[in-house]
């Protein structure tokens, strides 16, 4: 029956290659009259002989070719055993036995074996169960390595594929039931040792499973073989450079194409004319080996092409470039490398800026020198300038106007910063070594007495804050001030707020319900003193009426010219009448 089903299920390529010739004449005549007839051939020699040797042909095809199947259900190998078996010698035998006697059921060790090397039920667990138990690990590791990889589970049909077959695992171990049969129980320890044995006995993977597992190694030893040529041959190419980019860069710092590129061109030309310039370096070169590694070894050219390019642009495009007039503020604020003397030309220059004998001062105090030699802008570049004295004196005393003489990271640490001049500053206050030695030069400080006067308030002074502006106008807050922009522009009314270090904020009463706005102090202090902006004097109140409504209390008559927000009480209103 099965040979008739077989035959039944070959495909189409499979009858037209001629597989399985002995069956042909099995079509067309149904299963009865094709099985009876199937079986009368089997009975004789020369039909299962021939039979065997195309089965054994047609199995070794479909290894290599499935599709020759349009079912894949038959035992193959199952069936290969049964049809040698037909060639065996026959025994018969007696018995006084009235009946065979009904035998006992049970698991064997065949289905338990089958069962452990059909995996953890987990994808990949077969693999990972495998490739664990092929490292060096103890009894215990295995055993906590299998109750990991099974953790809680189980499937039916586990075993022989057997309709009432189940298997089951847990923290205790593998447990196998089956219909008819009494169970058997696998502990973690038992199992390890068991996987362990198929392992070593080769049974664990079938043929296929270690075909692949095998070809599987290979691809990652040549992997593995690969990447160790690669590192070689990176190792190589490093050591080749290494030995060579000394003499190409020599080369390159001195070719004159590559030289004028850096100088006088953009970075892109640059690179265009240092790529010709590594090419004549090396075909100069008269090294048969650099010649060969650079025509035949595509990495190394590659390589050697960026690095000694990228290594000797920025060398030479700092050294070629044209001089500059920020190479001259650069060198000048560079000074002579010493904080401290750049201290000291702040402060003489305060005094002594555009005085005729300044420039012999500043080249005293740049090198010890007596001015006669100028002061050298990029020396190292045939590019470079020597500037004369006087006209350093006139660039310092710019670059202290435009606050530049110390540079921003200077600035950023605070080494502007000049105790010396902080020390003299004081003094000129009356304050030496932290001690006051002189009061009246500290209490007729402009700044000392405006901080007293902060003082005062801030302690509950009645008196309004009073600010005074570097020509000596006086204003306060609450105060009104007329902007006169130009004769054709109306007058702008503001209103000042309050007042901070660096602001002034003011409002405009022709603007109702106007948040505050800033203007910078200087700016306003600026415009006081040229008369742009000019205070408007206080009304003379006495003698005017007061009307009250509600809380609103109004002085006088006409526009109002200052408004404030107060609560009194009926007894204060009479006392302000």
């Amino acid at each position: 029956d099965e040979f008739w089903s077989l035959y039944h299920d070959l495909s189409e390529e499979a009858r037209n290659a001629g597989y399985l010739q002995s069956l042909s004449l099995i079509q067309g005549n149904g299963f009865p009259e094709e099985s009876a007839w199937l079986t009368g051939q089997l009975a004789n020699p020369a039909f299962r002989a021939a039979l065997l040797d195309e089965y054994q042909q047609f199995l070794t095809a479909h290894q290599d070719n499935r599709t020759l199947l349009r079912f894949h259900y038959h035992h193959l190998e199952g069936m290969l055993a049964r049809l040698r078996d037909l060639d065996l010698p026959r025994k018969t035998f007696s018995t006084e036995l009235a009946e065979v006697p009904s035998a006992k059921r049970f698991i064997t060790e065949d289905e338990i074996d089958a069962a452990l090397t059909s995996g953890s039920g987990m994808a990949g667990g077969k693999g990972r169960i495998f490739a664990f138990f092929q490292e060096s690990h103890t009894d215990k590791e295995k055993v906590d390595f299998l109750k990991h990889e099974y953790g809680i589970g189980g499937r039916s049909h586990a075993l022989s594929g057997a309709a009432g077959s189940d298997e089951w695992y847990d923290g205790k171990g593998l447990h196998f039931k089956k219909a008819g049969c009494p169970d058997v129980h696998l502990t973690w320890d038992k199992a390890a040792k068991r996987i362990t044995a198929l392992i070593q006995q080769g049974r664990y993977l079938s043929a296929q499973e270690q075909a692949e597992l095998e070809q599987r190694q290979e691809e990652a030893d040549l992997a593995e073989a690969d990447a160790m040529a690669a590192q070689q041959a990176e190792l190589s190419i490093q050591d080749s450079l290494e030995q060579y980019k000394p003499i190409v860069r020599t080369a390159l710092e001195a070719d004159i194409a590559y030289r004028n590129a850096c100088g006088h061109s953009d970075h892109e030309n640059a690179v265009i004319e240092g790529n010709a310039a590594v090419r004549r370096a090396v075909l100069n070169s008269g090294d048969l080996e650099l010649i060969r590694l650079y025509s035949d070894v595509p990495e190394f050219r590659h390589r050697l092409h960026g690095e000694v390019i990228d290594e000797t642009y920025p060398k030479l495009h700092e050294l070629l470039r044209p001089l500059s007039d920020n190479d001259i503020d650069r060198a000048i604020q560079d000074w002579n490398g010493k904080i401290e003397s750049k201290h000291a030309v702040v402060r003489y220059m305060k005094d002594h800026a555009r005085e005729k004998d300044t420039a012999a001062w500043l080249a005293h105090e740049f090198d010890g020198g007596d001015g006669k030699t100028p002061f050298a802008v990029r020396p190292e570049s045939p590019n470079g300038t020597m500037l004369p004295w006087p006209k350093v004196q006139r660039r310092i005393a710019q670059l202290i106007k435009e606050d530049r003489f110390y540079t921003e990271v200077e600035q950023d640490r605070f080494d502007n910063i000049d105790p010396i001049a902080i020390r003299e500053a004081l003094a000129e206050r009356g304050i030496v070594n932290g001690q006051v030695v002189d009061p009246e030069k500290l209490d007729n400080d402009p700044f000392i007495q405006q901080v007293m006067a902060n003082v005062e308030r801030a302690a509950g002074g009645d008196e309004p804050e009073a600010y005074t502006s570097p020509g000596g106008r006086t204003y306060h807050p609450g105060d009104a001030i007329d902007a006169f922009i130009d004769d054709k522009s109306p007058v702008v009314r503001m209103v000042l707020d309050h007042v901070d270090e660096d602001y002034i904020w003011y409002t405009m009463p022709s603007v109702p319900d106007q948040e505050p706005v800033e203007m910078r102090r200087e700016i306003f202090e600026k415009y006081l003193d040229n008369g742009e902006f000019l205070p408007v004097p206080v009304p003379d109140l006495s003698g005017q009426p007061i009307t009250r409504e509600g809380d609103t209390l109004t002085i006088g008559s006409g526009e109002p010219t200052h408004e404030m927000d107060i609560t009194v009480s009926d007894e204060e209103d009479e006392a302000i009448r």
